[in-house]
């Protein structure tokens, strides 16, 4: 507590399932490492002359792991088709291809059930509606080349004719075609911790893998993680528990109650502490924390993201209290009967935000 320091604790250094908390350090590691106002491309590149509107050769997709990419609307697949036939193009003379090797193969992690499919799509540099929208062992196998297909129907459908099919390949050094570019890092870290998203954190964290690896090899999970820890080490809170992804789904994911506390703390004393702390959900806005904690002491002054599993229930974030003292905290549960625990869990904030002390 602000002026005061740690006041109260229970198995503060215990590792335990964190779920969503998990994100918090995605979060930190997309803000430290990237650029804030970045934006992630998708580019189609031609192999070949374009001569009267035919391309002579490959239409080549370069994944940039937009995970935002909808199979419709205006940010879409569709959108990528509109933007070849703007550019006078209306045959291909060659084949489609998806180039995903920015990240790896890996489409799920450890510790993720049978389940996985439901909760979070197969992990890919090329994605399209979260990769969700099919289930089938084929999809979740290569869900790259079943969004190539998507795209070469949203060409076809657009009066684009494509000879050659779809299948795989790399850019070479070519023209690029068309473009198309996510929101902003900050944007994007904003609606993962918003909507608890665990598809955009597992990409950010591959995309972390990527950037981190330094030599083109593709982004993974383990690189990923490898990179946040040393942004946490920086900021002298190393974590002494274990990671396996990067949206706290796997259940391989355990950290103490104060190790989450004490990041918390080192953010929000960092110049940019007030980006990364603007970036997690506050209680009161609509839909902001699925409607928990909007009373009058805590709607408009709890930032916290939660974090819901069968086994587990998170919250960690900041208030002030109603002396005016800053608090930084952290409640993870794990085991037992869960089924009032995040009603125990916001009264105890919303007790800890009226203390006039």
């Amino acid at each position: 507590m602000d002026g005061i320091g740690e006041v109260a604790s229970e198995n503060p250094d215990q590792a335990m399932i964190v779920a969503s908390n998990q994100k918090l350090l995605t979060a930190l590691g997309a803000l430290r490492l990237l650029d804030p106002n970045e934006r992630l491309h998708t580019d189609l590149v031609a192999t070949g002359p374009v001569e009267a509107g035919v391309l002579h050769g490959d239409l080549v997709v370069v994944a940039g792991g937009d995970p935002t990419l909808t199979r419709t609307g205006d940010h879409s697949l569709e959108t990528l088709a509109k933007a070849v036939a703007d550019v006078g193009i209306h045959r291909i003379d060659g084949r489609l291809l998806v180039d995903d090797s920015r990240y790896d193969a890996q489409r799920s992690v450890d510790g993720w059930t049978d389940d996985w499919p439901r909760w979070v799509g197969p992990l890919s540099a090329f994605s399209a509606d979260h990769n969700q929208y099919r289930k089938e062992a084929t999809f979740l196998r290569d869900p790259a080349l079943g969004n190539a297909e998507l795209l070469q129907f949203a060409l076809t459908t657009g009066g684009i004719a494509v000879t050659g099919g779809v299948g795989r390949g790399t850019a070479p050094s070519g023209v690029r075609l068309a473009s198309i570019e996510s929101a902003t890092v900050t944007e994007i870290v904003t609606v993962m911790l918003f909507r608890s998203d665990n598809f955009i954190a597992e990409m950010l964290l591959k995309e972390l893998g990527y950037r981190h690896a330094h030599d083109g090899r593709p982004g993974t999970t383990a690189e990923g993680l490898v990179a946040v820890r040393e942004v946490t080490s920086q900021l002298c809170t190393s974590l002494a528990g274990a990671d396996a992804d990067g949206s706290g789904f796997s259940t391989a994911d355990r950290h103490s109650a104060r190790e989450l506390r004490r990041l918390l703390l080192a953010a929000q004393l960092q110049p940019w502490g007030p980006s990364f702390t603007s970036t997690i959900s506050l209680a009161g806005q609509p839909d902001a924390l699925g409607g928990r904690l909007d009373g009058p002491r805590t709607a408009g002054n709890v930032r916290a993201k939660g974090g819901s599993l069968s086994v587990a229930k998170s919250l960690s974030g900041y208030l002030r209290t109603a002396s005016g003292r800053n608090v930084v905290f952290s409640i993870v549960l794990n085991n037992g009967n869960l089924t009032k625990a995040e009603d125990a869990i916001d009264d105890f904030v919303t007790n800890l935000a009226s203390l006039r002390n």
